[in-house]
């Protein structure tokens, strides 16, 4: 609990409320998601970055799982995907 409160006090306008408890602590697939998302649509990291307006290294990270985007850029991407977010963020299938 103390770790998610200083999670929420260090980024207040990227973690806001119960999404971020979940999108950040419980999914563990997002990586899995994201690239089944592009693999059919023959969508590339430098392709990725360019819609979202990240560096091919950020668009990477996210695709090897190193890391995990903003909330600001999850409609981005969902949107460069033709995809809802609900998916990204593992909520819907």
């Amino acid at each position: 609990v103390n770790a998610f409160k200083s999670r929420i006090s260090a980024e207040p306008a990227a973690c806001p409320g119960v999404m971020t408890f979940f999108f950040f602590f419980f999914d563990r697939d997002f990586a899995a998601r994201l690239t089944s998302a592009m693999s059919p649509q023959g969508v590339t990291a430098p392709n990725l970055a360019r819609h979202v307006g990240v560096t091919q290294s950020t668009a990477r990270r996210w695709m090897n799982g190193s890391c995990r985007p903003s909330f600001g850029n999850l409609p981005k991407i969902a949107n460069a995907l033709r995809i809802f977010t609900d998916y990204l963020c593992g909520i819907t299938k």
